[in-house]
């Protein structure tokens, strides 16, 4: 090679790209930083960890020694309260070593969990719980002592002395063990101090290379800052259309759920008997008021068809037009019999309906009765409670009108004689005051059942209210014998009553009596008749019954003695 020669370039001898090596410093370099950023990071969570242990022992020093200072105190007002039991025997002393006794037991569990990695402080503290168990045994015996042998004996056992040495024992062992927490705690804050030290210069570091990564960062996203301006943009478009997208499904799910909400409490609550099943006919789902009237528990009929409920009484031909009617229109009703759990055939108007889907299959049937017979057995007995009295079962006020005008009617067509007696419990109201209303209910019904033995079944005995009633006697031959039925009746009422109490008591009866068609053509006008009646046979004395005069004034009383019955047609003129 000759002087005059210029000499090769390095990289081109080596074959390195000085790009290649520039990225691969830049590329070491990162990687420096981020062992570094690593080695930090460790130091700070090592450190931080330092710092939180120390934070909880010396939390649990703390803690610990005012355990210790709780059984101390303890240990102290369970002696005092004892002696002051002792000494005064008050109970409410008493009550306050109960107190502070159970509290004991409590306040040394806790100081063992809190001292249980110290093996020196666990070996003081099995000492300090033998001592406290002792000092307790001697408080009981203080105590147990007072109650069996007096002030004296307790005395004797306080002189004694041994509850006060253990006690001074327990206080200089307590201060054993609160000095030992104490220089524990004090080497731990050192220790801590040193901990928070060096963290801190960790910290200090890392916040300095958190600097430098930041720096890197900021450029870097000052770099691709449009195009993130542009991303961000995208994003908050997106985020905008999703939460409405959102909104309006949470809006049609919440309108959804209250439709199934409501179609719940429909299906729950109404009274038609409503049962779904599945194309095969198994039950699916049952209402509470199909249950009440089949008798059919949901449990036990979910799963069974429905042919359960078939009562026998239709024929083949007859359900075949049924399940037509369903195929052909989707929907049929009618009456139908169904069978009861118990065996009880009950009529019942049903209507079947299809459910499909979206496809047009057949989902399910839904069937909803309604129990005709119960309808019918309700309507029944409306129409006896709107015609006749609740407590004796008798035709009441509107009923008794009915039935005597037809009475009335029968007796001017076959020109026959219609009695009304008009009837008063006498003496009722005493019994009813002294007895109770419960024993004058009682009383009616007892007395409205010896009234109907006495009468024929064409004849209507009704109760207008109170004690009064009414009795329409038809085809009477004449008036006396209206006047004997009228004295039977008083005679039957004045025999005593036994009530289910046990009492026996007595009434009596007083009975007016007016006559179709000599007193009175009218219905209302006969019941007038009768009353004026009925109340001059009460100012007569009671117990009696008497004829409404024709001349619209009563006539006199006679009294319910069968001799002393007028013959038919006397007459005795008032006065």
């Amino acid at each position: 090679m000759s002087a005059t020669d210029k000499p090769a370039d390095v990289s081109s001898m080596t074959g390195d790209d000085p790009g290649l090596a520039n990225e691969r410093r830049i590329f070491q370099g990162i990687v420096l930083v981020i062992g570094l950023a690593v080695a930090v990071a460790l130091g700070s969570v090592l450190g931080i960890t330092q710092l939180r242990e120390d934070g909880l022992w010396v939390a649990r020093a703390q803690e610990a020694s005012e355990a210790l200072d709780e059984v101390l105190v303890t240990v102290t007002e369970a002696e005092a309260a004892s002696r002051g039991y002792a000494l005064s025997g008050d109970a409410a002393y008493l009550k306050l070593h109960g107190e502070t006794a159970l509290a004991i037991g409590p306040a040394l569990l806790r100081l063992g969990r809190l001292i249980d990695d110290d093996a020196v402080q666990l070996q003081r503290f099995d000492r300090l719980s033998n001592l406290v168990e002792r000092r307790l045994g001697v408080i009981r015996l203080l105590i147990e002592t007072r109650r069996r042998d007096g002030v004296e004996a307790a005395r004797t056992v306080v002189a004694g002395g041994e509850g006060k040495r253990l006690q001074d024992d327990i206080r200089t062992l307590a201060g054993e063990m609160r000095a030992r927490e104490k220089g524990l705690l004090q080497q731990r804050l050192v220790q801590s101090e040193r901990s928070a030290r060096m963290a801190l210069a960790v910290v200090a570091l890392g916040s300095l290379l958190a600097i430098g990564i930041a720096a890197m960062a900021n450029y870097l996203i000052r770099r691709d800052f449009s195009g993130s301006r542009r991303a961000h943009a995208a994003l908050r478009e997106a985020n905008a259309l999703l939460d409405r997208r959102v909104a309006e499904r949470t809006a049609e799910l919440q309108r959804a759920n209250d439709r199934l909400q409501l179609a719940d409490a429909v299906f729950r609550n109404t009274q038609e008997s409503i049962v779904i099943t599945d194309p095969e006919t198994r039950v699916v789902a049952v209402n509470p008021a199909f249950s009440m009237v089949t008798e059919y528990p949901a449990d036990e009929v979910i799963g069974q068809s429905v042919r359960l409920l078939r009562s026998g009484w239709h024929d083949e031909s007859f359900y075949q037009q049924l399940w037509a009617s369903l195929d052909a229109t989707g929907n049929w009703q009618g009456e139908i019999w169904s069978r009861r759990r118990g065996g009880d055939i009950y009529q019942e108007w049903l209507s079947i309906s299809t459910v499909h889907d979206a496809q047009g299959k057949l989902t399910h049937y839904i069937g909803v009765g309604v129990d005709l017979s119960r309808m019918n057995h309700a309507k029944t007995l409306l129409e006896h409670l709107a015609h006749h009295d609740a407590l004796t079962g008798l035709p009441n006020r509107l009923l008794l009108h009915s039935r005597l005008e037809h009475s009335i009617e029968r007796a001017r067509r076959d020109k026959t004689l219609c009695a009304v007696l008009f009837i008063d419990l006498d003496r009722f109201k005493e019994v009813n005051d002294s007895l109770g209303h419960a024993a004058g209910d009682e009383l009616l019904k007892l007395a409205a059942e010896r009234m109907q033995l006495r009468l024929r079944d064409v004849d209507t005995l009704g109760r207008l209210g109170g004690d009064e009633f009414v009795v329409v006697l038809e085809r009477v031959g004449s008036e006396e014998g209206a006047a004997e039925v009228a004295g039977a009746l008083v005679e039957q009422l004045s025999s005593p009553f036994l009530l289910s109490s046990g009492r026996q008591v007595r009434i009596g009866a007083s009975v007016g009596i007016s006559l179709f068609p000599r007193d009175a053509e009218r219905w209302d006008e006969l019941l007038d008749r009768a009353d004026v009646a009925l109340y001059s046979a009460k100012n007569g004395g009671r117990g009696r019954w008497c004829f409404a005069a024709p001349d619209r004034s009563p006539f006199a009383p006679f009294t319910a003695d069968p001799a002393s019955l007028p013959a038919a047609g006397v007459r005795v003129s008032p006065g």
